[in-house]
């Protein structure tokens, strides 16, 4: 098949006075105009043409040449003339002034034809992202294309850096005469010129023709150059024009004239296009301004665009979409079918108007300025005074991979800033000197940096239209309707109406103000700034960003003044007579000369009529709580608004900013900071890390001229330290400033001993949770531990500091504490230093050695040696806050704890004694000088924490007797004597401070006086500890004095009184016992240590030395009790019944009785004397267990006192000695009842007839009334009657009854004596008969 070489495009314009006029546009396919089109055929640049139009009167079906009803007669505006002086001149013009060269060889490669790319991006689209304003113009419900989307595509398309590039840039030196062809139809007058545009006209005679439609397209006559050539005809649809007298025509899509009928599947959808957009008028148009510096954002105001760009504008997206990809396809997008249908819209152009005025002015109207010609001016194609108007173009464009990718239309089309959409910015331009003779390279010495690319010069032949002139402003309403244009550059005209309305032909926009206002100027900088020296690495310059370098003492002033706002936001604010002169001014007025320096281009912003100072302090690091964005520490303490003066149509004037310092101890960070100066003042508190914000105000930002976002405008930050003079009350002391704590191990064990077990090496580690020691010391410091670490309780601000003596690591922000292993805590005092620091967090006038502790020592009583207090380590107060510290947090203060540690070792020479600790706490301020602050010296007394070494060695034991104490008168009686326990030491303690204490291990009964049971034999007695404080954390306080702390655990034994001759030292009863406790008949185990007198200060701990063990001791027993008592007993006569009943002398019967006489005898009396005496009784755990009977006897030795030969005294004779026998009770029993076991003290008794003991007396040649005494003795077992049963009671009885050997007289010697009562005198009696 001949391959096409031309393309005849009819394009119809409007209908008027009966006649269509419509533009023809012959193409040749991308070949050389200059050159013949083939063999016998003439060049296109001299081929003669002849035109014929052909009309179908009918819309049904699509245009096919059989159905060709007529073809008028065709007028042409402009003839058809040889063009080739015009295709040489536009050659060579090409190349002279922009060095291309139009080749024919670039022309002839394939990737030049349009099936190329068609197949090249056959698998590709064009997609469009429909923004938001284009979704709230009509009821948007979905896409009515895939290629339209909402989504986010668009925007990582935009953003993604990492897109691979895989498109190749091409040659642009060199072109193909096919966009030779593209430039031309650009420009209509060119296009004209060059034989590609003609237009024309034909009568409609008839007055049925399109009076329902139909078709009209342009053929090349039988007569004419290139006729018999292979073509592209497409016809264009005329809608119906019954009645009408004027109507515009618009060809949105051209349609491909056949022979034949085709199938028509395809074609649903470009048949529609033809009909809604038969008027030349978008349907859908939306309007936008920028809200933010990344224009892809369409609600968030946050970040406010620097510069304003005036009005975005987009129209019909999804149909653009459609028709682009069906351009670049080929193919019908619903039916999927090829289609040949080229798209007629070339360009658009946009008409604006006030809301309220009726008149549309064009925006792309532009009036000549600079004729435009060819062959140095011998081919005019434009002269001045012309008007034009050139189309806005839309491209779709690609992000480095279109043949991945595919392309993207962009998110709005247009942006409309007060002039033409189609001409470049002059204004701009000469404001900021952009022409390339003003310009410099400014990195020669980087001649490849694109940032010494200087433009080309631009020549501007065109101006705006006066006609249509519309100026922008801000708080105004504008209206806009976008008119499509062809490709033969026509298109309804502005004064034309749209017929066909649309979804949102016209769109409407409050245009206002959203570029925020510049940073606050601060004339101090640059005053300061030009002034200075050239820096250098020695001698850097200041940093102006510092308010102490802007102002001196003498003159604290800062010099404010509006910031400038830029072109053409300035132009648009209205305020300014003639800004944009003002503006070309400032680089045209700078002096001359070789000193340079940076100049911004703008003026005073007249919307900016206050401005607001923001001062904050910096709180700790991590401190993000109260501050603006919670991203930095810094914490609101006042904002405050000052106005600017200002005149009319100048802005420029200057306000005085007086700063004042002031000294603040503490800052209430929640309630406020009250004391903000007058009117032109700014109060700064001192050492505190200020961010002063300076934000200029718009209070006009009402939604109406400006956005409520832009209210304020951009922050200038300056920051500010100055260090405070008063430091009055900087710390205060908690628990007195000084705890010392002295700890022992949970386990009293070496920490880090290594064990050997079998074939495994075990190290006693430290678990992971907290050992309790840690724990203890925290909980004497209000602290938290965790493992081998201690930190501040949560929401308190703790700064630690620890001597070198523990090994330890702090925290960067020393905030927490970690000692390097448990055994660091122990045998030594820890001291904590425990104050607070009265300021608070955002205070930071300490340097970063900031706290300095210094300490000496002395034996407690002595004077002090040295002034001087060597230094122990130090306190680093950080700027970072723990996040422990920020859990609700107090920031009114800080606390400062130091660890030192002081080994009681040093104070040992001999023996221990109590140290005084004296410190001294300095702080180092980042001032020279401060006034009321004084440094902190304190002491502490120390207890003794070392015990004694000295081990008791026991030499012998005995008892010791109060003096023996008889009656004087006739020495009837004697008292108890007071006995005690003696021990003997082999030496008195080594240290005067010491002494010997004792305390009872266990004690247990004697076994010769128990009944041997289980109970006796599985006792087995388990020794007590030292009842003293485990003192697992002993803690103290300066003030604290001699608590005796342990002195209750032992007894302590008393020294003879000897005056140290002797080493003998009484040993005191047990605790809870008395002299006559049944519990001293056992035995006692006894533990003895040498142990600090109470009068030393130690602790509970060290109180005692190492043990000595005695067992087997025995105090003296109970004395002996002996009761002796008379009784009389009368003797019944045998006429009168009686018994003993009860203890009761009682009657049992007066009836007479036939065997006795009436005569009643005399009743006589049996005297008798009763001698009681109590057993040793035998307790174990409180329970008595002896045995039954009593192992032990008891005897009685019955005296009488006898004057001495001389006369001087009495001596006791002994009449008589017997056996006491212990009797059971008499019990009578049931059958099935069991005996009772009888409780408490059992006794002997016996009982004496008095009659006998007179005899006794007689015999002895004594008077029968001699007075009596009675002592009692109690013997060792004589015969032991052990594990007897109850059941056995008579025969105990029996046994008891029956009198053994008496030891005290015929058995003297051979029996040991247990215990002895004193000598008891028997009650005497007037008449023993009465």
């Amino acid at each position: 098949m001949e391959p096409t070489t031309l393309c005849i495009l009819t394009f119809p314009q409007y209908f008027k006075a009966g006649r269509i006029y419509f533009n023809i546009l012959i193409i040749p396919r991308n070949l050389n105009p200059l050159l013949p089109i083939k063999t016998g055929q003439p060049a296109f640049a001299d081929a003669k043409l002849e035109f014929k139009v052909m009309v179908i009167d009918s819309l049904e079906g699509l245009p096919i040449t059989p159905n060709v009803s007529s073809s008028p007669a065709i007028t042409l505006e402009n003839p058809v003339i040889s063009t080739r002086n015009v295709w040489q001149a536009l050659k060579a013009q090409m190349e002279a002034s922009d060095g291309m060269k139009i080749d024919d060889n670039e022309t002839k490669k394939p990737a030049q034809r349009a099936q190329a790319d068609i197949e090249k991006y056959k698998d590709r689209s064009i997609r469009k992202y429909l923004p938001e304003s284009y979704r709230a113009s009509f009821n948007f419900v979905k896409a009515k294309t895939r290629y339209a989307l909402t989504g986010d595509e668009y925007s990582c398309a935009v953003k993604n850096k990492n897109q691979p590039t895989t498109d190749v840039s091409t040659n642009r030196n060199t072109l193909s005469w096919g966009k030779v062809v593209a430039f031309c139809l650009r420009n209509p007058k060119l296009a004209e010129k060059a034989g590609l545009l003609y237009k024309a006209s034909i009568p409609v005679s008839d007055v049925k023709l399109f009076q329902k439609g139909g078709w009209i397209y342009t053929e090349l006559n039988t007569g004419s150059d290139f006729a018999a050539l292979a073509k592209m005809r497409y016809a264009a649809r005329i809608p119906a024009l019954k009645g009408m007298e004027k109507r515009g025509l618009f060809a949105a899509v051209q349609f491909p004239v056949y022979d034949t009928a085709q199938n028509n599947i395809g074609y649903d959808e470009i048949l529609r296009d033809a009909i809604v957009y038969d008027d030349g008028f978008a349907k859908i148009v939306h309007a936008n301004q920028p809200v933010n510096q990344d224009l892809l954002q369409e609600r968030d105001t946050s970040n406010p665009p620097l510069k304003d760009i005036g009005i975005r504008l987009g129209w019909d997206d999804e149909q653009i979409a459609i028709w682009y990809n069906r351009q670049m396809l080929q193919k019908e997008e619903q039916s999927g079918m090829n289609v040949d249908a080229p798209l007629g819209v070339f360009g658009y152009r946009l008409d604006a108007r006030k809301t309220g005025t009726s008149n549309w002015l064009s925006q792309n109207s532009l009036t000549v300025e600079i004729p435009t010609a060819l062959a140095g001016g011998s081919i005019p194609i434009s002269a001045a005074g012309d008007i034009i108007e050139p189309g806005t173009e839309v491209h779709p464009a690609a992000h480095g991979d279109s043949k991945g990718d595919g392309f993207w239309l962009p998110m709005y089309f247009a942006s409309w800033a007060g002039i033409p959409l189609t001409l470049a910015d002059k204004d701009a331009e000469d404001i900021n000197m952009l022409k390339s003779s003003k310009m410099l390279a400014p990195r020669p010495d980087v001649p490849t940096n694109t940032i010494n690319a200087i433009p080309k010069k631009v020549n501007h032949p065109y101006r705006q239209n006066p006609k249509y002139a519309l100026p922008l402003r801000y708080g105004e309403d504008y209206e806009f309707r976008v008119r499509l244009m062809d490709i033969s550059g026509g298109g309804p005209t502005a004064d034309d109406p749209a017929l066909n309305g649309g979804e949102k032909p016209v769109a409407s926009l409050h245009f206002k103000r959203y570029v925020a206002a510049g940073a606050i100027k601060i004339s101090n900088i640059n005053e300061i700034y030009d002034a200075l020296p050239k820096g250098t690495k020695s001698v850097p310059l200041p940093d102006t960003s510092i308010i102490e370098n802007l102002i001196t003492t003498a003159k604290p002033i800062l010099k404010i003044k509006r910031p400038l706002l830029g072109y053409p936001a300035v132009v648009y604010t209205g305020k300014y007579t003639n800004p944009v002169e003002r503006l070309k001014s400032i680089l045209a007025n700078l002096p001359a000369g070789n000193k340079k320096k940076g100049v911004d281009i703008g003026l005073a912003d007249p919307d900016v009529d206050f401005f607001k100072v923001r001062v904050e302090a910096k709180s700790l690091d991590m401190d993000n709580g109260r501050s603006e964005n919670g991203k930095d520490a810094f914490i609101l303490l006042y904002e405050k608004e000052y106005a600017f003066p200002s005149a009319s149509n100048d802005y420029d004037q200057e306000f005085p900013l007086k700063i004042i310092y002031k000294d603040l101890p503490v800052i209430d960070l929640t309630g406020g900071f009250n004391n903000t100066g007058n009117a032109s003042e700014l109060v700064l508190p001192t050492s505190r890390n200020l961010r002063i914000t300076f934000t200029p105000i718009i209070k006009s930002a009402d939604n109406d001229y400006a956005d409520i976002a832009i209210a304020e405008g951009k922050k200038l930050i300056l920051s500010s330290f100055k260090a405070a003079k008063d430091e009055t009350d900087l710390f205060s002391e908690i628990d007195g400033g000084f705890k010392a704590v002295y700890l022992q191990p949970e386990n009293p064990i070496d920490q880090h001993k290594v064990i050997t077990t079998s074939k495994f090496l075990e190290i006693n580690l430290i678990n992971s949770t907290t050992p309790a020691e840690i724990s203890r010391l925290a909980d004497a410091f209000n602290l938290t531990a965790h493992n081998l670490s201690l930190e501040g309780e949560k929401g308190t601000r703790v700064q630690f500091g620890c001597s070198s003596l523990m090994r330890h690591s702090l925290a960067p922000d020393s905030s927490s504490l970690t000692f390097s292993s448990l055994g660091e805590l122990f045998n030594h005092w820890i001291i904590g230093v425990n104050l607070s620091l009265l300021r608070d967090w955002t205070w930071n006038g300490l340097k970063p050695d900031s706290i300095i502790i210094g300490r000496q020592w002395k034996e407690k009583g002595k004077p002090l040696t040295s002034t001087a207090f060597p230094v122990v380590g130090s306190i680093n107060v950080s700027g970072t806050a723990s996040i422990n510290a920020l859990s609700n947090p107090d920031r009114s203060h800080s606390r400062l704890i130091f660890f030192d540690a002081f080994d009681p070792k040093l104070a040992m020479t001999d023996f221990p004694y109590e140290v005084t600790l004296y410190y001294k706490i300095t702080a180092k301020f980042k001032a020279n000088t401060v006034t009321g602050y004084k440094d902190i010296t304190k002491n502490i007394d120390l207890p003794v924490t070392i015990a004694p070494r000295q081990v008791p060695k026991l030499i012998s034991a005995g008892i010791a007797l109060s003096p023996y104490v008889a009656d004087e008168e006739k020495y009837s009686s004697t008292e108890i004597r007071q006995r005690f326990l003696w021990l003997e030491m082999d030496a008195a303690p080594e240290d005067p401070n010491d002494t010997y204490f004792a305390r009872v291990l266990s004690n247990a009964p004697d076994p010769l006086l128990c009944k041997v049971g289980n109970e006796l034999l599985s006792f087995d007695p388990v020794d007590p500890p030292l009842n003293i404080n485990a003192e697992k954390i002993r803690s103290i306080i300066p003030g604290m004095k001699n608590d005796y702390a342990g002195m209750g655990a032992m007894q302590e034994m008393l020294r003879g009184d000897d005056n140290g001759l002797s080493n003998f030292y009484m040993l005191p009863l047990p605790p809870g016992l008395h002299a006559n406790s049944d519990e001293l008949f056992g035995f006692f185990s006894y533990e003895i240590r040498v142990g600090h007198k109470k009068e030393l200060w130690s602790t509970a701990q060290a109180r005692y030395g190492r043990p000595l063990r005695a067992n087997g001791v025995q105090h003296p027993a109970p004395a002996l009790v002996c009761n002796v008592f008379r009784r009389k007993t009368p003797l019944i006569s045998q006429t009168a019944a009686k018994t003993v009943a009860n203890g009761k002398l009682e009657v049992i019967s007066t009836r007479k009785s036939p065997l006795i006489t009436d005569s009643i005898q005399k009743i006589t009396y049996k005297n008798e004397i009763i001698i009681t005496a109590p057993f040793a009784t035998a307790v174990l755990n409180g329970r008595n267990i002896s045995a039954m009977p009593p192992q032990t006897t008891l005897w009685y030795m019955l005296y009488t006192q006898v004057r001495q030969a001389d006369g001087k005294s009495y001596r006791n004779l002994l009449i008589h000695s017997g056996y006491m026998p212990y009797l059971p009770k008499e019990q009578v029993l049931r059958k099935d009842q069991l005996p009772m076991q009888e409780e408490g003290t059992r006794s002997g008794i016996a009982v004496l007839q008095v009659a006998n003991i007179e005899t006794r007396l007689t015999e002895m040649g004594l008077p029968t009334h001699m007075n009596l005494s009675v002592l009692c003795v109690e013997m060792f077992p004589m015969e032991n009657q052990w594990q007897l049963d109850r059941r056995y009671r008579k025969e105990i009885r029996a046994a008891a009854t029956a009198e053994p050997l008496n030891p005290l007289t015929t058995g003297l010697g051979n029996y040991r004596i247990y215990r002895t009562s004193a000598l008891v005198p028997v009650a005497e009696v007037c008449c023993d008969d009465c």
